[in-house]
């Protein structure tokens, strides 16, 4: 009930954001997993990812920058604290302003900030929730201007057309189709198709050698 709770989760997120939903399922149950041994509630973890998806949705990051910006933020949940490295040179290059909105979640300078960084003293369950509201309160007020680009709109389509493709495969076509290959690998193995398969070959390489002969002989009398 819980995985198929957040399949749905997902599902919603990338037909209102726009997002390439088989990313954003993997991106999820990854970091999903790390906040959870951290001690982030489900609530905070699907808000945090929220904010994120929707702040790179808004700036119009691609997949894999999106990919990226969740590994960053997944390594910050495992680790347990936000250093430099998370959050400026991999987060911060596909989020813009990354370093900035930290700064202000946790009411500290940047120079400040730097140094809570240095001494590992910044705790991810803790910041990352409060990183989220700012990143809400900086790209959220932009969002319904992003759904009018095409980029985004394109988005939305591919997450409609793999849902239709999905619901497709689900619904007993791939479970009839691995029956079906499933009774062709069996009929293939069996005796009686390799001796078919023999007769076959042989039937066209002769007939290979026969058209082989007929277009020498007519190359060799073209002219004659």
């Amino acid at each position: 009930a819980a995985a198929k709770e957040e399949i749905g989760f997902i599902d919603d997120l990338s037909r209102r954001l726009g997002t390439n939903l088989r990313g954003a399922r993997d991106d999820f149950s990854k970091f999903a997993v790390s906040a959870s041994i951290a001690g982030v509630s489900t609530a905070t973890t699907r808000d945090i990812f929220d904010s994120v998806a929707m702040s790179m949705s808004v700036l119009g990051k691609g997949a894999e920058d999106q990919k990226l910006a969740f590994l960053a933020l997944e390594q910050m949940m495992s680790k347990g604290t936000v250093s430099s490295e998370e959050l400026r040179r991999q987060l911060g290059e596909r989020l813009p302003g990354a370093v900035n909105l930290m700064a202000k979640a946790l009411n500290v300078s940047t120079a400040e900030l730097q140094k809570l960084l240095k001494a590992g003293a910044i705790s991810s369950a803790d910041a990352l929730p409060k990183f989220a509201i700012e990143l809400r309160k900086q790209f959220g007020p932009a969002f319904a201007s992003a759904t009018k680009r095409a980029g985004y709109n394109i988005g939305t389509f591919s997450v409609e057309i793999e849902k239709f493709l999905e619901t497709v495969a689900q619904s007993g076509f791939m479970q009839e189709a691995a029956k079906q290959f499933m009774m062709l690998t069996d009929a293939l193995r069996a005796p009686e198709a390799l001796s078919a398969a023999e007769k076959l070959g042989r039937g066209l390489g002769d007939l290979m050698r026969i058209g082989g002969e007929a277009a020498l002989s007519l190359a060799e009398n073209v002219d004659k």
